[in-house]
């Protein structure tokens, strides 16, 4: 309703413009997100199809085939093969293994160390005191080491032949006979610290038997020259020589990674309008890789097309979703909360979906598509609702590859889902819209399969898919339901109806501790019910609103009218009028606080903080006014409460019935004419003073208010008539009287 108060400063242009645009901004940015994220969802993991190909491998070609666009690819067989022939000129790769040689070597230290101890012990007590040797060796071959008067010098000289040949690398014959049949042109062996390698033929590899018989040969002089001794030495490198290579997996790794990275990938260049197979020609393998490349390249193109055409179709579709929102319905479009509720709404909606289009084995017609449409309803109303079904609608066909049962069957079932949950006033009643929207998904899936010519046996099951996908969006949105009310702190009529039990906790405090508000709250919830009803408001929102309106009062009743007289005296009688409007006008910051302590909805909060809206309390105003000095201003504003105005139309309507439920209360002779005139005044005061300027109420909506209001008061003030008064004898009993049933009277 337009302002009528053209003395309260206006802002000024600048700031307006900058509210209107930050107002409008956040809107935007919510839908931006919310777009970004529904195009994510409906095009991650999307399976692509890919048409099939014309052209078959080692048949005839049906037609003449020119290449539609250049391009250059790699042909991955032929660059396999490339690589592969080069890993098999790679060597084998070696290395003479630390541990072993040690070993070989610690071995052949400790038999000469333990003959030289064996020796040395011997020229001191003349017995030869045998230890345990490391080799078994015959006792002619050990008498015949001990005779040497040169052990040490021997065993220098041994352990350098040894160092000698294991620095070489000692081999398995088997080992160096396989790489010699395999044609391998040379070995790679890395020496003992790893920083030297040589390349080796097979025939130059040294085996154990070659070791041996070059140690024969390089034998000292003073050792060759005596059989004996000779043989016996022979023995000992015979126990100690033993193969001391290993396969170097390391280096082998390293050599297949510098192989296939010296391997330039084969390329293949094809040219626009390039004759690519003639009519009759058979398609070899080749040919096949190049048509298979040209038609991924053509299936990208189209894929990539197709990505861009569906964001711009739900970036329209956002668009006109958030114009919608703004024209018909700018409550839910500029309140931040509402907005992101609707968002979260449609997210989940479209997450569930996509997630029965990824799974493997469920059928498509398991999408809860009608989920959206049935959680919009319930917790805004139908024309969002509606508006809801159109956007799954649209995004079932990117989900389902645009098949039109799908999209029929989402369209049929969000308009069913909008049309039974209107008002759900049970938990039962998700059961009625279960079974609706199922024979909805039902009926629209089984006839157009039907239509299609398909046997009425798979259409039937089809649709029974669909019922069975009704009854699981039911339940989810019975599941969904609370979680999205707490975190959104949203309500639905479920919840109302939970509130409007009297036995809430805070409905009896106040019938205990202030009995009057908590009467009063009961009219002003009766006439602000029907009131909704007439004007087509939510009456239900409007009557459990009213009910915790003035919970306020709770921390100080005795301050108020309703409950003065039998339980409290009137304490404003020795109050100033400014601490008699502060202790008044407290009840609203008071009502909004306990409101939290008990956890009511914002929706029943946004009752406390705007029944009075920015209502002048005239009583204290004219008593402040009296009792002013003569030339003591008293400013009207003073004496308002804090606000803010009405947002809504139900609570516009209830502040309208708290005003004019008080002021019937103060009628001396309440009849019909001077209630109709009372109602009139207070709704024309409140019109004037501007309190309706921020909700939605037109002229019309305040005609049907009055009327209900009149005619709700009229009953309750209703008028009898007068009963005769029948005489009574002077000595009949009074149970009431003094002297009388004393025994029963509780005042004494």
């Amino acid at each position: 309703m337009k302002n009528m108060n053209a003395g309260k400063r206006m802002p000024s242009p600048d700031k307006a413009a900058r509210t209107k645009a930050t107002g409008k901004l956040i809107p935007s940015g919510i839908f931006a997100v919310g777009a970004v994220l529904a195009c994510l969802l409906l095009f991650w993991n999307r399976p692509w199809t890919l048409e099939q190909q014309e052209f078959l491998l080692g048949e005839p070609s049906l037609r003449s085939y020119f290449a539609p666009l250049s391009f250059t690819f790699v042909d991955e067989k032929r660059t396999e093969s490339v690589r592969a022939e080069k890993l098999k000129e790679l060597p084998p790769a070696y290395r003479i293994d630390p541990a072993v040689t040690a070993e070989i070597r610690e071995l052949h230290d400790r038999f000469w160390r333990v003959l030289i101890e064996v020796q040395e012990e011997k020229r001191k007590t003349g017995e030869t005191r045998w230890k345990e040797l490391p080799i078994p060796l015959p006792t002619g071959a050990l008498d015949t080491l001990l005779s040497s008067e040169n052990l040490p010098e021997f065993r220098s000289q041994t352990a350098a032949i040894l160092d000698a040949h294991l620095s070489l690398g000692i081999w398995d014959h088997a080992l160096r006979q396989r790489f010699m049949n395999s044609n391998n042109a040379w070995v790679l062996i890395t020496n003992e610290d790893g920083r030297e390698e040589r390349r080796v033929a097979p025939q130059g590899l040294l085996t154990v038997d070659e070791a041996l018989r070059n140690i024969s040969g390089m034998l000292p002089p003073e050792i060759d020259r005596k059989k004996q001794f000779r043989s016996a030495v022979l023995q000992v490198f015979e126990n100690v020589v033993k193969t001391n290579v290993v396969a170097d997996d390391e280096k082998v790794l390293e050599l297949r990674k510098k192989a296939l990275l010296s391997v330039l990938p084969v390329e293949i260049t094809v040219k626009k309008n390039e004759l690519i197979v003639q009519k009759g020609m058979l398609v070899t393998e080749k040919i096949k890789g190049v048509l298979d490349h040209i038609h991924q390249r053509l299936a990208a193109r189209k894929q990539q097309i197709q990505i861009v055409m569906g964001v711009l179709l739900i970036t329209l579709l956002y668009l006109f979703s958030a114009l919608y929102l703004a024209a018909f319905e700018p409550g839910t479009f500029y309140d931040r909360d509402r907005l992101l509720l609707f968002q979260a709404v449609l997210l989940i909606g479209l997450g569930l979906s996509k997630l029965v289009t990824v799974l493997p084995d469920v059928s498509i017609y398991l999408m809860p598509t009608a989920l959206i449409s049935l959680l919009l309803t319930l917790l805004f109303h139908n024309r969002i609702g509606i508006l809801g079904g159109v956007i799954m609608t649209v995004m079932s066909g990117f989900l389902s590859g645009f098949r039109i049962d799908i999209m029929l069957a989402t369209l049929f079932a969000s308009l069913a889902s909008t049309i039974l949950a209107h008002r759900v006033l049970k938990r039962s009643h998700f059961l009625r819209i279960g079974l609706g929207i199922g024979a909805a998904y039902f009926l629209v899936i089984t006839s157009y399969q039907i239509a299609q010519n398909l046997p009425w046996r798979e259409a039937v099951q089809f649709g029974f898919l669909g019922f069975l996908n009704a009854l699981f969006t039911a339940v989810a949105s019975y599941l969904v339901l609370p979680v999205l009310e707490h975190f959104f702190d949203a309500i639905t009529d479920v919840t109302l109806l939970e509130l409007s039990d009297l036995n809430h906790p805070l409905m009896r405090r106040m019938m205990v501790e202030a009995p009057g508000t908590y009467h009063h709250s009961l009219m002003v919830s009766s006439l602000a019910e029907n009131a909704c009803e007439r004007i087509g408001a939510h009456a239900l929102r409007a009557k459990v609103g009213c009910y915790f309106h003035d919970i306020g009062k709770l921390e100080k009743p005795e301050y108020f009218t309703e409950n003065q007289g039998h339980l409290y005296a009137n304490c404003h009688e020795n109050l100033s009028p400014r601490v008699s409007f502060e202790t008044i006008v407290n009840h609203v910051r008071d009502g909004v606080r306990i409101a939290k302590k008990y956890k009511l909805r914002r929706a029943i909060t946004d009752f406390i903080r705007e029944h009075q809206g920015t209502g002048v309390i005239y009583y204290f105003f004219k008593k402040a006014t009296d009792m002013a000095a003569p030339k003591e201003q008293v400013r009207v504003d003073d004496f308002r409460y804090p606000g803010p105005k009405p947002q809504s139309r139900e609570t516009a309507v209830a502040l309208l019935a708290d005003s004019t439920e008080a002021a019937c209360r103060a009628l001396k002779d309440p009849t019909p004419d001077s209630i109709q005139q009372l109602v009139r005044k207070v709704i024309n005061d409140k019109f004037i003073d501007g309190q309706l300027d921020e909700c939605e109420l037109t002229l019309q909506d305040l005609h049907k208010i009055q009327a209900s209001f009149f005619g709700n008061l009229t009953a309750m003030f209703h008028t009898r008539l007068k009963y005769p008064t029948v005489e009574r004898p002077a000595m009949e009993p009074d149970i009431f009287g003094k002297n009388q049933f004393h025994k029963f009277r509780a005042d004494e």
